[in-house]
């Protein structure tokens, strides 16, 4: 683990030279020099600083785990090898094998890149944080003389918590190296599980959250980052950049400081593995962390300018790109990355009021692969379906979902193209998202429009829609069902045009809407108050970063048996300190999970995993 650390750290300062060129601040080149001369250089501490937050991301939406995820929590279907999709979405699932070679199941593609890099994340923060609180460097602009410290270690500080929290969420276990540690100080790390892991990130965070809140008067002449706030007494202005910081966006310290509760906020209740868990959650602090007057107020996400962002694995869309289709194509066969994806019809599926998806989930559970064909669903919900009839039997487009005739053709499991017929039609689907990734239009701060602009618009996660559902599920719990209620109404009324809930559920007063009730159950019923939370939660976010509906359908208990609770230590790093290797997940084995007990709304829990 430490000579993987100190790689990286000599990666971090190629990395200070090679953006130095857009940076606001004149950084001079570091080419061979040491890390102690590299960090001594408060011009260079900054413009490192400003690079962190887009290995964080990467981690937080790179196709890999990401796209393979999606598929374990059924947000996506596909039979594809491409980004060894395959190797968690086929059923039964399958335990991951966790190999430091090239294979088709599991292996470093699939858990090595993010753990990678939010440890680039911690790793580059400690040094910064041990660098300014040690040796009490202050940040001065050249051009303004204003004082940044605060912005760079609150920056910082940041970033380090959010590594732990990912790192808790996605693994079993992690190596725990406490803020202002010297990297050089830890030669061998030793694992603990993703409990502790977890409460390192959440203890940083209420350091930090605290400190964010109240201004310190007591700041002593160390442990500078316990004094850094963010208030009106000390603003500062995240800048808008090309290739650091946010991107193309441009962010206040009061907005900043939303977005750091909101990100914490969610953590509380994605940690859990099981409904236990997520019931225990501290959902009165999930409500102060991202509520009213402490939670964002408007969608957030980073910019992304050219595909050099991409390539050089600084900006990964992947998932996105995985999940959805850009503007410039309306088939689904290039966002949905040309067919070897489709909208999973367990997640669209509760919105049909026809019987169609009831009769298909009765034979999936029962038949074989090979014989089960995907089906047309209809449905009131305007995000899966326009109003109007269905001209030439193809449903009118929604808003965020589509209706294609076209099926999957018989390619190699390996094509980029399709997904291969030997694995059953099963895993087809003729639905596919159409949702852009950055819903306002091309980033003046950019001209480039490849691929539709893919490139040059901001890429939104973090959604009001997501805070408004997730406080739904905080009241639901602790038994505020009318806060509940019009939590989940808003983005349902607004966007599906669906008849409001009641805290009984869908209105069900007349045959007429008994029969349009979205969501309905396995069985056809009307679903109650909590499955209209889950349905509009798994429909509205579609697509929006990948731990979302994978924690929710997890913490649920709704993942099907052998699922993924947590990945391994990737191979590589267990091979570093000859550790033995070990794997995660499978049907009755660690890390895998039981056979589904809730959800009523997705399927019989009897009838929980597939039968060939």
């Amino acid at each position: 683990m430490t000579n993987t650390l100190l790689r990286r750290i000599a990666g971090g300062a190629a990395a200070v030279v090679m953006l130095s060129g857009c940076y606001d601040l004149t950084v001079p080149d570091n080419t061979g020099t040491s890390r102690d001369e590299l960090f001594g250089d408060p011009q260079a501490i900054q413009a490192h600083a400003a690079t962190v937050f887009l290995n964080v991301w990467a981690g937080m939406v790179n196709d890999l785990p990401w796209s393979g995820l999606a598929a374990q929590s059924m947000e996506i279907t596909t039979s594809s090898d491409v980004v060894h999709m395959w190797d968690l979405s086929q059923e039964p699932r399958q335990p991951f094998i966790n190999t430091t070679g090239e294979s088709t199941t599991g292996g470093p593609h699939q858990d090595y890149p993010p753990w990678h890099r939010f440890f680039e994340g911690e790793s580059y923060t400690n040094d910064m944080l041990f660098e300014m609180t040690n040796r009490h460097t202050k940040i001065i602009d050249p051009t303004t003389g204003v004082d940044q410290t605060t912005r760079t270690v609150i920056w910082a500080r940041w970033l380090h918590a959010q590594s732990y929290l990912y790192l808790g969420m996605l693994w079993d276990k992690a190596p725990i190296i406490p803020l202002n540690t010297d990297l050089h100080d830890v030669p061998n790390p030793t694992y603990a599980p993703y409990q502790d892991v977890f409460a390192e990130g959440v203890a940083e965070m209420e350091d930090l959250t605290t400190t964010i809140a109240n201004q310190r008067s007591d700041c002593p002449t160390t442990g500078l980052y316990q004094c850094a706030v963010v208030d009106t007494a000390t603003p500062f202005v995240i800048p808008r950049s090309r290739t650091i910081w946010l991107l193309g966006q441009q962010l206040g310290s009061g907005d900043l400081g939303k977005v750091i509760r909101t990100y914490y906020g969610r953590s509380l209740a994605y940690v859990a593995r099981n409904p236990a868990e997520r019931q225990a959650t501290d959902w009165d602090k999930v409500i102060s962390l991202i509520g009213p007057g402490s939670g964002i107020t408007t969608d957030f996400g980073p910019g992304g300018f050219g595909t050099g962002l991409n390539a050089n694995g600084w900006l990964n869309l992947g998932y996105f790109r995985m999940l959805g289709v850009d503007t410039s194509t309306g088939n689904g066969s290039n966002r949905s990355n040309s067919n070897t994806v489709r909208v999973n019809l367990r997640l669209i599926g509760p919105g049909d009021t026809t019987g169609a998806y009831q009769t298909w989930l009765t034979k999936a559970d029962k038949a074989g692969r090979d014989t089960v064909r995907p089906v047309q669903i209809g449905t009131p919900d305007r995000r899966i379906q326009g109003p109007g009839g269905t001209p030439g039997g193809r449903p009118p487009d929604g808003t965020i979902f589509k209706y294609t005739g076209l099926v999957p053709p018989n390619v190699a499991s390996t094509s980029a193209t399709g997904m291969p017929s030997d694995r059953g039609p099963y895993y087809y689907s003729n639905y596919y998202s159409w949702r852009t990734v950055q819903p306002d239009g091309c980033n003046v701060v950019s001209t480039n429009t490849t691929n539709g602009c893919m490139w040059a618009l901001q890429t939104i996660s973090l959604t009001v829609d997501e805070v408004n559902l997730l406080l739904a599920e905080a009241y639901f719990r602790k038994g505020d069902l009318p806060s509940a209620r019009d939590l989940i109404n808003i983005s349902r009324v607004r966007d599906g045009q669906l008849p409001a809930v009641t805290v009984a559920g869908p209105p069900q007063g007349t045959p007429a809407e008994i029969a349009s009730c979205v969501p309905k159950r396995f069985d056809g019923t009307c679903g109650n108050l909590w499955d209209a939370l889950a349905y509009e939660k798994g429909v509205q976010l579609y697509g929006r970063e990948g731990i979302i509906r994978y924690a929710d359908m997890r913490g649920w208990g709704c993942l099907l048996e052998g699922s993924l609770l947590h990945m391994p230590v990737p191979a590589n790093e267990l091979q570093l300190q000859s550790q033995s290797l070990y794997t995660t997940g499978g049907v009755g084995l660690p890390g895998g999970a039981p056979l589904p007990q809730a959800f009523p709304a997705q399927w019989d829990p009897k009838l929980g995993i597939h039968v060939t």
